[in-house]
């Protein structure tokens, strides 16, 4: 009979969980469901991100020269092109929220622990960006992430408005040197072991839509009646209606 396994690996060492694989390097292969497979080297091809073996077992236990490696290739659910689209969208959406930021708003705090106005729009403009860099360097640098909140603190209204109307193009720029396996590529921040493609779109582009909820929220409490929901998920203003 022959028997199917897909077998997790790890670099140079027997399997010890799924992980991706990573094309060109070579891993060190072992059995962790009880059949009797031979440990072998398996070189990956590029794109291969998973590796199975199919193994031919007789009555002396496994055929050594019927095992044969067999490739997956893991499909990108969004491109780097559509996570920076999604991004530059959501930049959009803020700056046109901000748009609607009268004076007597900045200062609003609905209650004495929340964040104000000008608090929430300064933490935007580094929530994403630094969250960005911390993926790609594959870890959270505190130190870093104090320096740009006090960089935003300094900010005054104008310049935090002005900080965010250029994220969309900061998004871009930040993601250009990102590949499709540096996307598929795990990392661990915040007590979870993730993808950074799966981290930008949990974090960065979820967390976009939930501040600008909030944001929406304070207008709405500020007496902007007129936002709707064209506002809020399409960074624009309702068409007038038609004259009758």
């Amino acid at each position: 009979m022959t028997v199917r396994a897909w077998l997790s690996v790890a670099p140079g060492s027997a399997a010890d969980g799924p992980r991706a694989l990573r094309p060109g390097t070579e891993y060190t292969v072992t059995s962790t469901i009880g059949l009797p497979v031979p440990t072998f080297q398996l070189r990956t091809s590029p794109g291969a991100v998973r590796a199975g073996v199919e193994l031919g077992v007789g009555s002396r236990g496994v055929d050594i020269r019927s095992l044969a490696v067999h490739y997956e290739e893991a499909p990108m659910v969004l491109t780097k092109a559509e996570l920076i689209g999604s991004l530059k969208k959501e930049a959009h959406i803020l700056s046109h929220l901000a748009s609607k930021i009268e004076p007597a708003a900045i200062d609003y705090r609905p209650t004495p622990k929340q964040r104000s106005t000008l608090e929430l729009l300064r933490y935007l403009t580094i929530m994403g960006p630094e969250l960005i860099k911390a993926a790609k360097n594959g870890a959270f640098d505190p130190a870093a992430w104090t320096a740009a909140e006090q960089a935003a603190a300094a900010r005054d209204f104008e310049q935090t408005v002005a900080a965010l109307a250029a994220q969309g193009a900061e998004y871009e720029r930040l993601l250009a040197d990102v590949s499709d396996e540096d996307m598929r590529g795990e990392i661990e921040m915040f007590g979870r072991t993730v993808s950074r493609g799966s981290f930008f779109v949990d974090l960065v582009v979820c967390g976009h839509a939930a501040y600008r909820t909030q944001l929406f929220c304070y207008l709405k409490a500020c007496g902007r009646d007129e936002l709707n929901t064209m506002n809020l998920w399409a960074g624009m203003d309702s068409p007038a209606a038609a004259a009758v």
